[in-house]
């Protein structure tokens, strides 16, 4: 199953290490605080399948992890929202400077439209995901919230409507298509600063695709099991290896696509400004955002990828969601600020962009 599925049952299986240790029920309340952040709210549609996973840890819950799941899942919403506030100021700022850095230059204007199309939409697609995640509080506050038990008791589960199952698989879809805009920004780049050369993107580019397709099969996947046509437990199981399969490939993909891109531009600007020690120093920012941002965003993949592909019975999935959740977390908003902080030292201090500069000039 997804990380987020299973986070919310792998509380009963920590339920004895919670009850006697204090700073361990804390240590589990954050873990949940920061997945739920992120937002996977990964749900099934009916209640015969909720009842699955409860037949099997056969456990319930007790009364004090309920009161943790319902009041994290309340407070953390809260804080997206500050957080995609934050994103909003910054995402007008860059813009701002931007067109500013670029007044007075009458060439260029696909490549403007280009970068400000791409960073509109990864603002976008964060601004779908931050909604369906506060609209997700209904169902759990509301219509399964007129009890602390009602949200686990296996017995007095109502089915999630048919609009929580398209919250949720926007939820899913929203995620995909950052990951996937911020990387075609990236490749974009990379063939701008090569001179336009479509053979040197053959590689990333065909972990680009990849990554594309491995997430269309990712949001295929959840679909099943957010509508699912059966409810048979080795089916909805099967499906969840899979997921967990697939987000490992996916994970793979992405680190790929993006450090290849970046060695790429990074090599190209060394490269042409090898005898040019002053032009090297208009660089010197985007590469250190560049070279940062790309190392820091790949190793969470490989961790994550490893996770995930390592991971092949339920209990190995449950475990790895406390690591995991912390990772795309950090993940997740380093892929939308990286773009932006680019963008905003993407022109040299006359004018010229980089990737003029280097594929034009020299």
């Amino acid at each position: 199953m997804s990380p987020s599925f299973l986070a919310r049952h792998s509380l009963p299986l920590l339920r004895t290490t919670l009850q006697q240790d204090v700073i361990s029920l804390l240590s589990e309340y954050w873990k949940m605080t920061l997945f739920a952040w992120i937002g996977w709210h990964q749900r099934v549609s009916s209640a015969a399948a909720q009842r699955w996973i409860f037949h099997i840890f056969t456990m319930s819950y007790p009364r004090n992890l309920e009161k943790i799941f319902i009041n994290g899942e309340l407070n953390v919403s809260l804080l997206m929202n500050f957080l995609f506030g934050a994103y909003t100021a910054v995402f007008c700022t860059t813009v701002y400077i931007y067109f500013k850095k670029e007044q007075g230059i009458t060439t260029g204007a696909l490549r403007r439209g280009i970068i400000v199309g791409s960073m509109s939409a990864l603002y976008g697609a964060t601004a779908v995901f931050v909604a369906t995640q506060w609209l997700s509080l209904n169902p759990i506050l509301c219509v399964h919230g007129n009890t602390g038990l009602s949200l686990c008791d296996d017995h007095d589960l109502a089915p999630w409507s048919f609009a929580d199952g398209i919250l949720d698989i926007l939820g899913a879809i929203a995620p995909v298509c950052v990951y996937a805009l911020a990387d075609f920004l990236l490749l974009w780049r990379c063939w701008h600063v090569c001179g336009r050369q479509p053979f040197v993107l053959v590689v990333p580019f065909a972990f680009f695709v990849a990554e594309i397709v491995l997430g269309i099969a990712e949001v295929s996947f959840s679909a099943g099991i957010y509508f699912p046509s059966t409810v048979s437990t080795s089916t909805l199981v099967h499906q969840g290896r899979i997921i967990v399969g697939i987000q490992g490939g996916l994970h793979v993909s992405t680190a790929m696509a993006t450090s290849l891109a970046t060695f790429i531009i990074c090599r190209r600007i060394y490269v042409e400004t090898a005898h040019y020690h002053g032009t090297r120093k208009h660089y010197k920012h985007i590469l250190d955002i560049l070279i940062q941002s790309a190392c820091t965003y790949t190793a969470f993949n490989v961790i994550m990828a490893i996770l995930n592909i390592v991971t092949t019975r339920g209990d190995e999935v449950i475990m790895q969601t406390s690591y995991d959740m912390q990772l795309v977390t950090a993940r997740n908003w380093l892929f939308n600020l990286g773009p932006m902080m680019a963008a905003r030292h993407y022109n040299n201090p006359h004018g010229r962009s980089v990737s003029h500069q280097v594929s034009s000039e020299y």
